[in-house]
């Protein structure tokens, strides 16, 4: 749109007057000067003066934010240029007016584009350093360090940076490195030349070494780990070339902390790190990173060396971390390597000693040493069944499983098959033997690879276990392959049921995730044709109940072909029995044949159920909902059934048919309707909203008869319909709801060609709904006035905002043209967000009241925080919108008990919403509030305490803290911080948390902390835990099973039935 603009008012520059200038830069092309290149930039000030390049910068400083930053550099340059070419006529008194210092002069000629222009361009208009330096805000000083070229000499990256070092607050640091993460991160940086890396981390460790000792170990590494990962290459060669070993190297750079780092730090540091040299000196994760790689191991020895760093109960954290890396990559791995970890574990990890439980056992031989033990050695075979062997009964007998006891001795050789493993049990002791099995462990063995084999045995193994209708119903699917042998093996009993009730448990509970899976072989003819009334009946249900065709080798066609064969054989009809309680209701066409109804010929019909039989059928209101729903019903069938229906009821009410029936109703059916069911059923058949779409033509008669059905209209009948009938509806039109904005825009096209005045506030309100579609352009010719006036209309502001932001922002840019000193005032509340932070800086009045009842932006709130806290009397009066605007740059201008009452009036409150806030500023508050001696929790903010330090909490109030902290969001937590584990554990001291199960009490008081469990607790808790995980964001594939594992369980109070289940339940189960 810029483009086009511009290709329009070139010509007409030079016949530009100051006001145009003014009109065009600061109103009109406000909306699209981001789009606003450097070419179209000096072209407009070829021959401009001075007092009309203002307005142009002050137009453009306006759009800078919305500009990319290629754009921003472009048009910074050649503002240079003007500059350079008319440095005689900006010197003259004349353009010189408002200037009272250099300050003054970027922002007149500049603007905001200062920040890209090299600082020896500038000293040409004689702008010293330090005037540069003053005008940078901490973004912008971030934004000329990642702008190659603008700050590469040494001293002009120490001027720049020593600005910021050197402020009078800590704070300013932290907040330039949050800014120069977040702004790196969306420009794609990754690093940043090695001389203004090297200056800039240097002085930041000097700046921050009397620091490090009060350090918390999550603030090290959010430092370390986040704001100047950037930097650390800066450490250079010369770290490296003083140290004598990678020992000493790791010393001396790291010291303690050296724990804290993960390996891969080393190695990006130092690229010939020799983990293993310096093994001793290595945390037991550290060492299983060093391990994860297979090329850092030169042989046997160098795992012994690594081995020997490790103290013994140092080995299940070791191996915990090292085997499913050794899993996913063992080719990598050597014979020999992998047998010397194994040797040391039978050495020195003691498996055989009482003192380890048969639990602990298993985690060893099923996970830490499955991907070692196919380098078992002749010499340790012995050692390993002796283990195996001396756990043997102990481990069947609390296990109870024959499937374990045959596992504890195929582990390292492959489980049998399953035609195998039936062939090892005693045919005489199947039944007990096969009892014993878990479903847990039945699903487990059917779904390990090469079980299955052909599937011969599979159906024989199904029907003799004693918990397979359990099974289907508990565990999970398992591969599609498995899961569709299991469903043909239960299928044809399932097809055989007489009972409802076990119908509906077979179909509702146990093969409910099953049926999805059905094949063409099951649902055929040949099967079906010999099922039960009672599941053929359920099956047709499930088929016609918005089942997913696309999935299957099968479509609705098919499952009719089965249909037709069914209810064609076996009496007529087929499944009705009056006499029998089961079969007897007159919903035949639902039950038997439902939505497959549309393919049913009037032959078919009469062959499923004879002329004779049917009337028993033709009224019953099942049956007609359900023709009323099928808009494809034959029209034989539709004739047929409305003149059998009327042969045998000639006085029936047509009001109650499918809307596609009522042209066959014989006419003396509507003489004996009163007038009220006269009066709808015209309106039935004249126009419906759903037939609103199919009206060839529109008169102002039929849209007054729509009324708000009108949304159905569509865009091409609206712009098709003549205009003086959209201008006779406009009345209608503009009190619809629900137009998109297609349709809106199309009306108003219309309206726009038949020269309707849209110039004036009161032709804006005559729109009502409709002026979501008034283009930005039209609302920018509209006088300022007009549109203040009517800022004031409650209706007229709810119907803008479902306008397009560009209109929203135009409405906004007009009004401020009136009086930019009373934006604030004349905005309306709802719409403050569309006003440019440019214009909100602080007055030397300040209206608390006013300011505090508008919709703020966080970045808005920012800039109007400080101003408004400093005069507020009561810090629980300030809304949400600004208290999200809390600093620590604004909090540093005020005094400590003042912050305290606003930290503590981000607190959650009823009847308001969450103040929402970031990291930064939730570490910025715990700063002041650390100190405080035995706070309630309940007055700070929940989130804030995510950051409390857990130590100062006392064993009596620590429920309470954890009942506080329970409600925060976690997901504001940096991953680096690891915040989650760590109080979890915290809350397990607390609260008396012992295994695995969660109580209903101590749910509740974790609240959201919940969000962040392993799934083993999800699943093995109170099921008054779904309740707290529906607040989560986020779950992981992992607890999402656990949920569903939990629901289906039966003990939620959702129970079995997923029909009974929430819809942010059911999300869970999808």
């Amino acid at each position: 749109m810029m483009n086009r603009t511009f290709v329009i008012i070139a010509p007409k520059l030079q016949e530009f007057a100051a006001p145009d200038w003014e009109v065009w830069f600061t109103v009109k092309l406000i909306p699209i000067l981001p789009s606003f290149t450097a070419e179209m930039l000096l072209e407009v000030t070829a021959d401009v003066n001075c007092t009309n390049y203002h307005v142009i910068v002050k137009g453009l400083n306006v759009a800078y934010s919305q500009m990319p930053v290629e754009r921003r550099e472009e048009v910074a340059a050649n503002l240079v240029v003007y500059l350079r070419h008319s440095v005689h006529q900006i010197s003259q008194p004349a353009c010189k007016q408002v200037v009272q210092n250099d300050t003054d002069w970027l922002a007149l000629n500049l603007g905001q584009f200062f920040t890209y222009v090299p600082n020896s361009d500038l000293a040409e208009f004689n702008i010293s350093r330090e005037v540069i330096l003053d005008s940078l805000t901490g973004e912008q000083k971030v934004e000329r360090i990642l702008t190659p070229g603008l700050v590469d000499e040494e001293s002009a990256v120490r001027e720049l940076f020593g600005s910021v070092v050197k402020s009078s607050g800590q704070n300013q640091l932290d907040e330039f490195f949050e800014k120069f993460v977040s702004m790196s991160a969306q420009r794609n940086v990754s690093s940043i030349s090695t001389a203004v890396s090297s200056i800039i981390l240097n002085m930041t460790l000097t700046d921050l070494v009397n620091r490090f000792e009060t350090f918390e170990p999550q603030i090290f590494a959010l430092w370390f780990q986040s704001y100047l990962h950037v930097f650390l290459p800066g450490i250079g060669n010369s770290c490296v070339q003083s140290t004598n070993s990678d020992s000493d190297w790791l010393l001396k750079n790291f010291g303690q902390f050296r724990i804290i780092a993960n390996f891969t730090d080393f190695i990006n540091l130092k690229r010939d790190f020799n983990g293993v040299k310096a093994a001793e000196f290595l945390t037991p994760s550290q060492l299983a990173e060093l391990c994860s790689d297979p090329s850092r191991l030169s042989g046997p020895a160098d795992v012994q060396t690594v081995m020997n760093a490790l103290q013994t109960q140092q080995l299940s954290e070791f191996f915990d971390a090292l085997s499913p890396n050794i899993r996913v990559n063992e080719p990598g791995y050597s014979a020999e390597v992998r047998r010397t970890f194994l040797q040391t574990v039978f050495a020195r990890g003691d498996l055989s000693s009482p003192s380890v439980t048969d639990l602990e056992l298993s985690v060893w031989l099923t996970v830490r040493l499955r991907p070692l033990l196919s380098a078992l050695s002749p010499a340790n075979v012995t050692v390993y069944f002796d283990i195996v062997r001396a756990r043997g009964c102990s481990v069947k007998q609390e296990a109870g499983s024959f499937y374990l006891f045959l596992k504890s001795f195929f582990l390292q050789f492959g489980f049998p098959d399953l035609n195998s493993f039936q062939s090892l049990i005693p045919e005489d002791r199947r039944p007990e033997l096969l009892g014993s099995i878990s479903m847990a462990e039945l699903s487990e063995f059917l779904n390990a690879p090469q079980t299955l084999g052909n599937g011969s045995g599979l159906c024989d193994l199904l029907s003799q276990y004693n918990q397979t209708a359990r099974y289907l119903e508990m565990e999970p699917l398992g591969s599609v392959g498995l899961a569709r042998q299991v469903l043909s093996c239960v299928w044809p009993r399932v097809l055989k049921l007489e009972i409802q009730s076990e119908v509906d448990q077979w179909f509702d509970r146990r093969l409910v995730r099953y049926l999805p899976l059905l094949s063409s072989a099951l649902i055929s003819p040949a099967q079906l044709s010999s099922a039960a009334c009672l599941p053929y009946r359920k099956l047709v249900s499930v088929l016609g109940n918005n089942y997913n065709f696309s999935k299957t080798d099968f479509t609705p066609e098919d499952v009719y072909g089965s249909v037709k064969v069914y209810l064609t054989n076996g009496g007529s009809p087929r499944c009705y029995n009056a006499s029998n309680p089961q079969l007897n209701s007159t919903n035949w066409l639902v039950s038997y044949i439902g939505i497959f109804i549309r393919y049913v010929n009037l032959s078919d019909l009469n062959s499923f159920v004879s002329p004779n039989q049917i009337n028993v059928f033709l009224e019953n209101p099942e049956n007609l909902q359900l023709l009323n729903g099928t808009a494809t019903v034959q029209s034989s069938v539709a004739n047929y059934y409305v003149t059998q229906l009327y042969n045998q009821n000639p006085s029936f009410n047509p009001i109650s048919l499918p809307g596609q029936f009522l042209c066959g109703i014989p006419s003396f059916a509507f003489e004996l309707l009163g007038a009220a069911d006269s009066l709808v059923l015209i309106q039935r058949i004249n126009i419906t909203s759903a037939l609103a779409a199919n009206l060839p033509s529109l008169s102002s008669d039929t849209i007054q008869l729509l009324g708000s059905q009108s949304a159905g209209l569509t865009e091409a009948q609206i712009s098709s319909a003549p205009s003086n009938v959209i201008k006779g509806a406009l009345s209608t039109l503009s009190a619809v709801a629900g137009w998109n904005q297609g349709q809106a825009n199309a009306v108003i096209q219309t309206l726009i060609e038949s020269d309707f005045p849209i110039n004036t506030g009161s032709s804006l309100l005559s729109l009502g709904t409709l002026v979501k579609g008034v283009p930005a352009e039209t609302i920018s010719g509209i006088e300022s006035s007009e549109l203040l006036a009517i800022s004031q209309n409650p209706t007229f502001i709810s119907n803008i905002l479902s306008a397009p932001d560009i209109v929203q922002l135009v409405y906004v840019m007009k009004i401020v043209s009136i009086d930019e000193t009373k934006v604030i005032e004349n905005v309306p509340d709802a719409l403050a967000g569309s006003i440019p932070r440019v214009l909100l800086i602080p007055q030397e009045s300040v209206n608390v009241t006013l300011i505090n009842q508008k919709h703020w932006t966080q970045e808005q709130a920012v800039m109007l925080f400080g101003s408004v806290a400093s005069v507020s009397k009561d810090a629980d009066e300030l809304s949400e919108a600004l208290l999200q605007g809390f600093t620590c740059t604004s909090a540093q201008t005020l005094a400590d008990p003042k912050v305290k009452q606003l930290v503590k009036a981000c607190r959650n409150r009823p009847g308001r919403q969450k103040v929402q806030l970031k990291e930064s500023q939730l570490m910025c508050m715990y700063n002041y509030m650390k100190d405080e001696a035995s706070p309630s929790f309940t007055d700070l903010p929940s989130d804030m305490l995510l950051y409390y330090n857990y130590e100062k909490v006392e064993k009596a109030n620590c429920r309470s803290y954890f009942s506080a902290v329970g409600t925060a969001d976690y997901t504001v937590l940096s991953g680096v911080l690891d915040k989650q584990k760590t109080l979890f554990n915290n809350a397990q001291n607390c609260l008396g948390i012992s295994g695995q199960r969660l109580s209903k009490d101590h749910v509740e008081v974790l609240g959201n902390l919940t969000c962040t469990l392993e799934p083993v607790y999800i699943q093995n808790s109170d099921p008054a835990i779904i309740e707290s995980l529906k607040n989560c964001r986020d779950l992981s594939d992992a607890q999402i099973s656990a949920v569903q594992t939990l629901l289906l369980s039966g003990e939620t109070v959702y129970g079995f039935s997923v029909c009974d289940m929430v819809p942010n339940v059911l999300l869970f189960i999808e």
